[in-house]
């Protein structure tokens, strides 16, 4: 196995930093900027991460061919502007070594100042944050509904009764996994407003009106059985969409597409007991 402990790693939930391995499962404990993960080395690729710089306070007026002079050496530019520009450095180690040098650097007149920049995916997404979030099916307290808006403490839910109702965020149970009457268990993969449920199964998309579905919140997952914990947004998984379950060792993140839901048994019946009385 190779050691990557402290390293940057790339992974298809984004970059992170080994924090640890286990040799007998062979699995890699990776922070991500949102949790953890626990990853086979076959899924990791463990190349240098590059960090962007934003040097900014520029004499008005500047060329790039002197930004390089003082530098010593040319990097790819993601932004420039009148006063800013914003680098590419190929590692983090790099960026901080130049932040280090050159930060407060007399230049043309100006003291000219550099920092870590933010990449330019996460800044875009930033742009995009006051789109909505797609809806979501929940358990409230006077039955099924579904999340029109959300605040810091409350939930406004559409109730299957009709009307919009506010809840504490925490009277609510948000819904990803569920079985349906005739034990078909799946994700609940869309939701419309007109009651319908579109729910994943694996001998396809079954859709049905949510009022009719069973929350689930077991699922079988390549590493064990867990908990689903959440389900939120991710850019670098396919479906958009990235879970967070519970395991015995940890946390895993994985796609909700590609975990089985878990139904719990039926009790039997024994129908050789007879009743008695008393």
């Amino acid at each position: 196995m190779s050691n990557l402990i402290g390293e940057k790693v790339k992974t298809v939930y984004g970059p992170g930093t080994v924090v640890s391995v286990n040799s007998t499962t062979e699995m890699y404990e990776i922070q991500l900027d949102f949790g953890t993960a626990y990853i086979k080395f076959d899924n990791l690729n463990p190349t240098p991460v590059g960090q962007d710089v934003l040097i900014w306070h520029l004499p008005h007026g500047f060329k790039i061919s002197q930004v390089w002079n003082v530098l010593g050496k040319k990097y790819p530019v993601n932004t420039q502007r009148t006063r800013i520009v914003s680098i590419k450095v190929p590692t983090e180690e790099e960026a901080e070594e130049l932040c280090r040098r050159f930060n407060n650097t007399k230049f043309g007149g100006s003291y000219v100042g550099l920092r870590f920049d933010e990449p330019r995916n996460k800044k875009r997404a930033k742009r995009k944050k006051t789109n909505r979030r797609p809806l979501r099916l929940v358990m409230s307290p006077v039955g099924y509904g579904r999340i029109m808006e959300r605040k810091k403490q409350f939930n406004f839910v559409k109730t299957a009764k009709g009307g919009v109702q506010i809840f504490k965020r925490d009277q609510c149970q948000e819904i990803y996994f569920a079985s349906t009457e005739n034990d078909q268990a799946g994700y609940v993969k869309t939701l419309h407003t007109n009651g319908l449920a579109e729910v994943q199964t694996e001998i396809g998309t079954v859709t049905i009106p949510y009022t009719e579905l069973t929350p689930i919140t077991t699922v079988s997952t390549p590493y064990g059985f867990g908990e689903v914990k959440n389900v939120r947004k991710a850019k670098h998984v396919k479906t958009g969409e990235i879970a967070e379950i519970r395991l015995d060792f940890g946390l895993l993140y994985a796609d909700p597409g590609l975990l089985k839901a878990v139904q719990k048994k039926k009790p039997e019946v024994n129908l050789d007991e007879k009743e008695t009385g008393i």
